[in-house]
């Protein structure tokens, strides 16, 4: 299958989700730990299903037009789980209706789809046992999983003449995996086929995954015919960095860098090169094509010479745990990806473009500090007096960006912007862009995501309440959006204008300033003013005043929902002034004293005169404001 349409999770039931996942990495003749730390099953989970799901819509999105393959109707990638044990079943470890209720949140994806007719119980359960009897093939969990496969399939149709231009590719690629560009244009020649042909052939065995073949890169002279031709390499250096210091082999220095620091030298890629001795300088092309490394100037050696070129590797550093947030001083910058989970591989090119831009838009490594994988230090020369210095983490869901300095956190936030939507577009092109925002500073102890307007208003992601900031965290906040001139005179105008004066006359800045305090009006008699919003002319829909009816919900979450609603009419209204003068009218009918005077206090913004005392009212639609 070119690409993942189904993807089948087993799942082990003597495991845990909440569990850590394994840092183990088996070998021939071995094992070797790979990390310190690892993230939970469940986030490993979660990272996983988002970059295969991203590469499935980018897959589908390549072959577009291409008339050689057929993709299943269904573009949602299937998902199904199958819980299993060893060859003896321990009945006492199981949990399956409990790991079916985690499953069912962690596949939560507008791009997935679980492949069960039965929603309740999401693991097909196999015995591991049956597999010495040879009785899978009147299971039905395994008739389940052969059924969802079959339907998910591809239909590819391989023209004859490059049918038998692959099998000559692999028959003469068996030894060494690769072959010259110029080997494969003479062995398509032999076929009939133009030079434009064996292109056209060679990119569509590289997408369906057959061979890699990189044609706008360095590397674009050779096709590796065998995958592992590549992955091998890497291997082999993830391996080498993850040994002990003591039994390292040859240059061990050199590869004590790398396993520190992440730095790959051309001394230590010779060692690992197999079939491409002699040409490293293309593969470590590759590697910076592909965004996994950055030629680096690290003044521990003469980089003029190419044998002396040093690279980086995020990706070979160890992981750190980053989930103690009380560890950093300042409040981060978040790039949030949506409840999507951060794509697999993103924060390690992320790094790897900002240290590859060129000339003044280059960032440097701070060698001195201790990098990880998910964890990264940068500085960026400024003028030729101050550096910018930056830390960059990457967490399940969104990337945090600390700054000490507040003068230059807004051209580090453009930069990194930049990185980050350049990366998302050059490699997985489908996925959304994350948003700017920051963890919301409401008083709820659990950390949660705000959502940012204009750059400067933070409102609460759980009750949809503005948050009415101080000096110090205007500071904070609104320096990654403004240079130090913009914050002093946003603050100067913040502190010498009153409500009254700075939202006279806008509606939808009128009910945001006020909207936190109707929330906790409003809840003390929900349904009732939900009621009679609904019956003054329609001011809010029938939808909403049914919501306001559910028991399951307290009432301060349905008044959080109701003021949400009434926020987004007036800002889909053609007269919002009007509409929001209606829905104070009905505010003061409630004989409610505070709801009362928020309703009276936005009608003085709103330049309306109030009586001394407001019974009943009579909206009038679509009447000119006065």
């Amino acid at each position: 299958m070119p690409c993942s349409s189904v993807l089948v999770l087993v799942v082990n039931l003597a495991k845990n989700l909440s569990d850590q996942s394994s840092t183990l990495m088996k070998l021939p003749d071995g094992t070797i730990v790979v990390d310190k730390y690892s993230l939970k099953v469940e986030d490993m989970l979660k990272q996983v299903f988002s970059v295969v799901a991203s590469n499935t819509k980018h897959f589908r999105s390549m072959i577009k037009n291409q008339r050689h393959i057929k993709p299943p109707k269904n573009e949602k990638l299937q998902v199904i789980t199958i819980g299993t044990h060893g060859d003896e079943c321990d009945k006492g470890v199981k949990d399956i209706e409990k790991k079916s209720a985690e499953l069912k949140s962690i596949l939560r994806s507008k791009s997935i789809q679980i492949a069960y007719k039965d929603n309740a119980q999401l693991l097909h359960e196999v015995d591991g046992s049956k597999a010495k009897r040879g009785e899978f093939d009147d299971d039905p969990a395994i008739n389940a999983i052969r059924k969802a496969l079959n339907e998910q399939a591809y239909q590819i149709e391989v023209p004859l003449q490059w049918h038998c231009f692959g099998v000559i590719l692999r028959n003469e690629a068996k030894d060494t995996g690769i072959l010259e560009l110029s080997s494969c244009e003479e062995f398509g020649e032999s076929l009939g086929m133009s030079k434009d042909d064996v292109q056209s052939a060679l990119q569509f065995f590289h997408a369906l995954k057959l061979l890699f073949y990189y044609h706008d890169s360095p590397a674009k002279g050779i096709v590796f015919v065998k995958l592992d031709a590549v992955i091998n390499i890497i291997r082999k250096l993830m391996i080498a960095v993850c040994k002990p210091r003591s039994t390292l082999e040859a240059g061990p220095d050199e590869l004590a860098q790398l396993a520190s620091k992440g730095y790959l030298s051309m001394n230590v890629l010779k060692m690992y090169a197999g079939a491409l001795e002699g040409r490293e300088d293309i593969l470590l092309g590759l590697f910076v094509h592909l965004k996994i490394a950055a030629l680096i100037q690290t003044g521990e050696s003469d980089q003029t010479n190419e044998e002396d070129a040093v690279f980086l590797m995020p990706a070979l550093l160890p992981v750190k745990d980053v989930s103690d947030a009380s560890t950093f001083s300042k409040t981060p910058l978040l790039y949030y990806f949506n409840d999507e989970p951060v794509p697999m591989g993103l924060f390690c090119a992320v790094i790897v473009q900002l240290l590859s831009y060129p000339d003044d838009e280059k960032w440097h490594i701070i060698t001195k500090e201790h990098n990880f994988s998910n964890f990264f230090t940068i500085q960026k020369k400024i003028n030729k007096y101050r550096m910018c210095k930056v830390l960059l983490v990457e967490q399940l869901y969104c990337i945090e960006i600390y700054c000490e300095e507040p003068r230059h956190r807004p051209s580090a936030n453009k930069c990194i912007k930049k990185a980050i939507n350049y990366v998302i577009e050059d490699k997985i092109s489908n996925y959304e862009k994350p948003v700017a925002t920051f963890y919301c500073p409401c008083k709820d102890k659990k950390q949660h995501i705000a959502t940012v307007e204009d750059n400067v208003l933070i409102k609460c992601s759980r009750t949809d309440e503005w948050q009415d900031l101080s000096d110090s965290q205007c500071d904070e906040y609104w320096s990654w959006f403004m240079t130090q001139e913009e914050l002093d005179e946003a603050k100067c105008e913040r502190q010498e204008g009153n409500p009254s004066s700075t939202l006279e006359g806008d509606p939808k800045g009128i009910l945001r300033d006020h909207s936190g305090k109707l929330v906790d009006a409003i809840a003390v008699d929900v349904i009732r003013i939900a009621n009679e919003l609904h019956s003054a002319n329609g001011l809010i829909p029938q939808q909403t005043k049914q919501e306001m009816l559910v028991g399951a919900v307290d009432n301060y979450a349905k008044s959080s929902k109701l003021v949400n609603v009434i926020q987004q009419l007036l800002g889909a209204s053609l007269n919002p002034k009007q509409y929001l003068i209606n829905i104070c009218h009905v505010l003061i009918d409630q004989q409610h004293c505070i709801l009362r005077d928020i309703a009276t206090s936005m009608l003085h913004q709103l330049g309306q005169s109030i009586p001394d005392s407001v019974h009943h009212h009579s909206p009038v639609d679509d009447v000119s404001e006065t």
